[in-house]
């Protein structure tokens, strides 16, 4: 075996050795590529419509609930604000009576 054919030899088996060395990676990207196109058409198809439908119905139970749970409270203020108000008002319409009947 002389140089030139030793030459030949490493370089055929350098060649085979980056085929395979870029084979490998080569295949993972394109299955993954592959997988990743499929997984965005599953999205687009089935996923996000069903995502945003879950999603709305959490809303909307969401919204129900914290009516149902606020509504009392809610009652309650409005009530106390009332009658806060109508004290407030028979106070000073007998005060501004007492005083009016006091300078006749």
């Amino acid at each position: 075996m002389d140089l030139a054919t030793a030459r030949d030899l490493s370089i055929i088996l350098l060649a085979i050795e980056i085929f395979i060395l870029v084979l490998v990676p080569g295949a993972i990207f394109y299955f993954s590529i592959k997988g990743l196109r499929q997984g965005q058409k599953w999205l687009k198809i089935t996923g996000l419509p069903e995502a945003q439908r879950y999603t709305r119905l959490v809303a909307d139970k969401s919204n129900e609930y914290s009516a149902k749970i606020a509504d009392p409270f809610i009652k309650v203020d409005t009530v106390t604000i009332q009658t806060r108000k109508t004290a407030r008002a028979t106070w000073s319409g007998l005060r501004s009576r007492r005083q009016r009947s006091k300078h006749v």
